[in-house]
């Protein structure tokens, strides 16, 4: 039991690294894509953000209640397999749930770290993210991005 708690942990500090790493490199990349995504309003490059943010957060903060999770199952030993599936499902969910409520918390109130922290840093957060998938033309878009990044990445409107 003991060689399968040392590798539950090291693959869930593995993860929470990787997680971590795409949280300080950013999605500023992929937020300048979506700018030119056909349509707007949610059709295409927008959603990609939101996905990778997504996707950041199941890497970055699941791991760690996967963990927990994982731990639980193997010291009590009578889970079933289905059961151990279910309670990682939910640790997924419960993970990417409380990174989301965590960037909407940055937003109004101290946290621990300072409010609005996130938006001086201009982090591209679940909010931000959100944002521009709702704005509906490139134009928009392309405004928000300047004003956010303090970038001028559009100018050709």
């Amino acid at each position: 039991m003991r060689g399968r708690l040392y590798e539950i942990v090291h693959s869930a500090l593995c993860v929470g690294h990787i997680g971590q790493a795409l949280d300080l490199v950013g999605l500023h990349t992929l937020f300048r894509d979506a700018i030119d995504a056909e349509g707007g309003g949610g059709s295409g490059g927008e959603r990609t953000v939101v996905q990778a943010l997504e996707c950041m957060y199941r890497l970055k903060s699941s791991s760690l209640v996967r963990l927990s999770v994982l731990v639980g199952a193997t010291v009590g030993g009578t889970a079933t397999t289905e059961q151990v599936l279910a309670a990682q499902t939910f640790a997924e969910q419960l993970g990417v749930a409380f990174q989301i409520v965590d960037d909407v918390k940055n937003l109004c109130e101290d946290i621990g770290k300072c409010a609005l922290e996130d938006l001086q840093s201009r982090k591209i957060t679940y909010p931000v993210a959100l944002t521009m998938l709702k704005l509906p033309t490139r134009h928009q878009r392309c405004e928000f991005y300047n004003l956010y990044t303090g970038g001028t990445v559009c100018k050709d409107w």
